[in-house]
């Protein structure tokens, strides 16, 4: 009868319809005035509404009522109240009332954990982990506890304590080791982590290999097969590393082994005597792997990367070479530069002193020439096709690279070869076909138009050279986005080149056209948010912040849910990647400086006054700390 008379304000709540659903608990409390459900169920409308204090004492008035604590729905409505109110302890005390009337409930046993894990009180969910544990002969409780305890030494505090948390939960997972119940790969990657926080790198290798069957299920997963290696080398196990590397390199191609494999030799000492014969082995299995079909791409930059690690090495060979080699062989695909371009900048940084490191520069440069000429003239010829056009754009993204590295400073060197890219990268067949390589060649032409324009201005001081090239840059950039609006880079620079020329507005409108997605604001939103006080756009800077701002608290908002989640399929290691996430999002200093441009906005459009003041201290506005 209960839930018929809830009905109503449960569909009300279901169309997210608080006036509503108010009335109806009020409906039934006019006929009912004891009726708990309704009091529940009016105490989280209250909450979501914003209605704090009565909320408050509403709830109150329920927990001080023990019969009432009895009910399911007053459970679930003041849970529901205490979430939104944000007070985790509260929300356990109703669970653990209601324990009084039903001690041996598993299922509110699970809710008092589970409101403990959604809000981060390690000690809570250890010590219902314990009783689930105790009461239950479910296998998962155990793992529940050793993921508490887990959480729990590492969220700090005493040492000691959590010296001894840690090796409790290693004797309850080696326990369920023993006893058969170590039947995932979840929870044998939570033993490893318990073990791994206390720098347990050969019990780490004894459970990987503990019986035949978790062997097996470390070969069927990659994650773990390079986790192994790594964890061979860390223990000075070299050999064995290399013939586990090479074992899983033979079954597939996966570019960490390939690190491994190489690190094996680098991370030994310099006079090792067996050094180059090492390095020579290493070289013959590369080519073996090269000529394997798909596998030429990894096995080519593994050859840069040892190449690049062991200068001098006859085995190795010239990095110089290998560079190059790969550069031919992948040029005409989009993954080139960026697979390579570390490799240079190491190459060139790492010679002995600067007299080096030109001369290294200056072969790069030597090799590049024809290249780059070559890319030209193909992309001039017709019917070439797209990767002709990926060609050209690799060479031009090297070409960018190396003038960089040397510190090229004359504008003219910066701005020539501009016009060439903009005419094939706005006019040319490709460029109507809307291929990716066409607006990437006009974003470098406006890079480089940008960079000659500030170096101008810089060696002679005139504001109208710079205002002139950026004006030539965004009108460049406004015929490449109208060509291929799907180019988020030409996006991003158009809105700091109008934000250079004081177009805000302009700018505004481009961001609004990114599809911008929760957390990039972290990495985007920084691009123009504070721009427009600056420029006189108070109350559009406004809007912009605090839409940033609730990104990331919408992203907050989903972790507890899915910290749930993963207690109860047994995901058990995203549990501390989540939190880590969680914490991540709390300490952000782009959304706190987000949030701080936004009362700074406040500030100027309203005046000023006592209550931005005011607002300012209801927000928190401590200073930041600095962090890394």
């Amino acid at each position: 009868m209960e839930a018929r008379q809830l009905r109503p304000v449960y569909d009300a709540l279901d169309r997210s319809d608080l006036t509503l659903a108010q009335r109806e608990c009020n409906r039934l409390l006019r006929m009912h005035p004891n009726h708990y459900g309704a009091r529940a169920l009016k105490t989280f409308v209250l909450a979501k509404s914003g209605e704090t204090a009565e909320a408050t004492a509403l709830g109150q008035s329920l927990l001080d009522t023990p019969a009432a604590l009895a009910n399911s729905h007053v459970q679930q409505g003041l849970s529901l109240a205490y979430r939104v109110l944000g007070r985790p302890t509260d929300e356990i005390a109703v669970y653990t009332a209601a324990l009084a009337t039903a001690p041996g409930s598993e299922a509110l046993h699970g809710k008092i954990f589970m409101a403990a894990a959604r809000n981060g009180l390690f000690k809570e969910q250890h010590l219902a982990a314990v009783e689930l544990t105790k009461r239950f002969k479910d296998a998962k409780y155990v793992w529940w506890l050793v993921v508490s305890l887990l959480l729990q030494a590492k969220a700090g505090g005493d040492a000691a304590t959590g010296r001894v948390q840690m090796a409790l939960a290693e004797r309850l997972a080696e326990k369920a080791l023993e006893g058969g119940q170590l039947t995932t790969l979840e929870e044998l990657r939570i033993y490893l982590d318990v073990l791994d926080a206390q720098d347990k790198h050969g019990d780490m290798l004894r459970v990987l290999g503990a019986d035949a069957n978790l062997a097996a299920m470390v070969r069927r997963d990659p994650d773990l097969v390079t986790k192994r290696i790594g964890l061979l080398l860390r223990t000075g196990a070299h050999a064995a590393a290399v013939n586990a590397a090479v074992e899983a390199l033979d079954a597939r191609d996966n570019w960490a082994d390939y690190v491994h494999y190489i690190d094996a030799l680098l991370k030994q000492p310099a006079d090792c005597p067996d050094r180059e014969s090492q390095a020579a082995a290493i070289c013959a299995n590369l080519d073996r792997w090269a000529a394997l079909p798909g596998r030429a791409r990894g096995a080519m930059l593994a050859h840069v990367a040892l190449a690049v690690g062991l200068p001098g090495s006859a085995a190795a060979g010239s990095a110089e070479r290998w560079i190059w080699a790969y550069v031919d062989a992948f040029q005409h695909k989009a993954i080139c530069y960026p697979d390579i371009m570390q490799f240079i900048v190491r190459h060139v940084r790492e010679a002995a002193d600067e007299s080096a490191r030109a001369a290294v520069l200056a072969r790069h440069e030597e090799q590049l020439g024809p290249r780059l000429d070559a890319a030209r003239t193909a992309r001039a010829a017709a019917g070439r096709g797209e990767d002709a056009a990926q060609r050209w754009l690799s060479m031009e993204k090297i070409w960018y690279l190396l003038q960089a590295l040397r510190g090229e400073s004359d504008p003219a060197a910066w701005a020539a070869g501009v016009e060439r890219l903009v005419v094939f990268g706005l006019e040319s067949k490709e460029a109507k076909q809307k291929q990716p390589a066409c607006s990437d060649l006009v974003l470098i032409a406006c890079q480089r138009v940008v960079l000659a324009a500030f170096l101008a201005h810089g060696a002679a001081a005139d504001r109208g050279r710079l205002a002139a090239g950026l004006f030539q840059a965004a009108c460049v950039l406004e015929a490449g986005i109208r060509l291929n609006d799907n180019a988020p880079l030409l996006k991003l620079l158009a809105i700091r080149v109008y934000l250079l020329l004081s177009c805000y507005e302009r700018a505004r409108a481009i961001y609004a056209t990114l599809s911008v997605k929760h957390i990039q604001h972290d990495t985007i939103a920084h691009f123009i948010v504070g721009q427009g006080t600056a420029l006189g756009c108070h109350m559009a800077d406004l809007e912009l912040c605090y839409d940033g701002v609730s990104f990331y608290d919408m992203a907050g908002a989903k972790v507890p849910r899915e910290l749930e989640m993963a207690y109860q399929r047994g995901t058990y290691a995203n549990v501390p990647d989540f939190l880590e996430f969680q914490d991540n999002l709390a300490r952000s200093v782009q959304r706190e400086c987000t949030h701080r441009l936004a009362l700074r906005a406040e500030a100027v459009a309203h005046g000023g006054g006592k209550h931005v003041l005011d607002n300012w201290s209801a927000a928190d506005a401590v200073s930041l700390i600095h962090t890394d």
